[in-house]
């Protein structure tokens, strides 16, 4: 792992550093790597990937000729608008339920999309961009409070699915007792789901997928079947402190995106992973109960302090 005051690896060196824990890892199972693709190959593969989209006659052209030019097809393709687009429509694919409704309700998915669609073509440190998204309010139709209510602002609904998205953890096996495979209890649970608590969305309003997202500054969770009521509680201790003041949602985005919470950073790699090469480094891609599980658990550990280094730079 890199050491705390070690400078942080430029991309290339990142790049040669990845390939060298991948062929360390075939060389101890005894694989041999495939053989490189084709530059057509890369080229369709690499726009699919990034914009949603095959690439154009155009593209195609300009990088056969030249297929050196490999960095700056990457990088145009990811400034291109359809690549904040893709983003968009796949991030949104993993926050809203699969239930929902979007023919019948298309305003609040249309928001949410617009929102994160605008926050990608920025190019918006992801951590920011989750913290900005946790704590929003107002409208759905204009921001990304569809998203709460596309989960009718129920806190258990909003923290079992931001624990997968945002943390990859399946925090929901705790819900009603104490998670059967890995360390959360139901206090973790509702200690979560209690920063989600005080969040004001019309019933009636969001089951037709309009209305406001406000802050109430009350409401409080209890433990199914008792009269335990169960204050915000960070999910591990990561020695930061200053989580006494705000509404619940800022306060819990200042623990899920500081530095020494590594859950953010490792969840995004190994999703992005999985976006551009079919598998994440653990899968499943939300059920990232241990680095040991990872399939290159070092590759993972080091690409995830390489993000939080680099500014959270999901096009670095």
């Amino acid at each position: 792992a890199q050491a705390p005051d070690s400078p942080v690896p430029t991309s290339a060196e990142m790049s040669a550093r990845v390939d060298e824990l991948l062929q360390q890892h075939l060389q101890e199972i005894g694989w041999k790597p495939a053989t490189a693709c084709s530059d057509a190959a890369f080229l369709r593969r690499a726009s699919l990937d990034l914009t949603g989209w095959p690439p154009t006659a155009s593209q195609v052209v300009e990088f056969i000729a030249d297929p050196a030019v490999d960095q700056r097809l990457i990088d145009s393709l990811l400034d291109s608008p359809s690549s904040a687009i893709h983003f968009a429509k796949t991030w949104s694919s993993w926050m809203v339920p699969e239930d929902n409704n979007v023919e019948v309700m298309p305003g609040r998915q249309n928001g949410l999309e617009n929102w994160l669609r605008n926050r990608f073509a920025e190019n918006l440190r992801y951590d920011r961009l989750v913290s900005d998204l946790l704590v929003a309010t107002g409208s759905t139709e204009n921001g990304p409070t569809g998203f709460f209510v596309s989960l009718e602002g129920k806190p258990e609904k909003i923290a079992a699915k931001t624990a997968r998205v945002f943390l990859g953890v399946q925090l929901d096996c705790a819900e009603c007792h104490d998670h059967p495979f890995d360390r959360w209890s139901q206090e973790d649970f509702w200690g979560y789901a209690a920063y989600f608590a005080q969040l004001s969305i019309d019933p009636d309003q969001a089951m037709m997928g309009i209305g406001e997202v406000l802050d109430t500054g009350e409401g409080e969770v209890m433990i199914p079947g008792s009269e335990q009521v169960v204050a915000p509680k960070p999910l591990v201790n990561t020695g930061f402190s200053g989580l006494s003041s705000g509404t619940r949602r800022q306060q819990l985005t200042l623990w899920l995106t500081a530095r020494e919470n590594p859950f953010v950073a490792r969840a995004a790699v190994n999703r992005v992973w999985g976006l551009l090469f079919g598998r994440g480094l653990i899968e499943p891609i939300d059920d990232m109960r241990s680095l040991e599980i990872a399939s290159h658990p070092q590759l993972l550990r080091e690409l995830s302090e390489y993000f939080a280094a680099t500014g959270y730079d999901l096009r670095n």
